[in-house]
């Protein structure tokens, strides 16, 4: 999915919006499972929202 939307991104440089749910975390401290979330995980998320020069809006509930 990252890839897929580095790819649409590459195609026009024109400013979007990506709204919904990603179920992914960028940091540690958001993850309040018992299960751990994978490191690479994270990373790939961050990488994605910078590539496609996306910002997290945040949280609640």
């Amino acid at each position: 999915m990252w890839e897929g939307m580095k790819r649409l991104k590459a195609q026009d440089d024109l400013p979007w919006l990506v709204v919904g749910d990603f179920n992914e975390v960028l940091w540690d401290y958001e993850h309040l499972s018992e299960t751990p979330r994978s490191h690479g995980q994270m990373i790939a998320f961050r990488d994605v929202l910078e590539a496609c020069d996306l910002s997290d809006l945040g949280f609640s509930g």
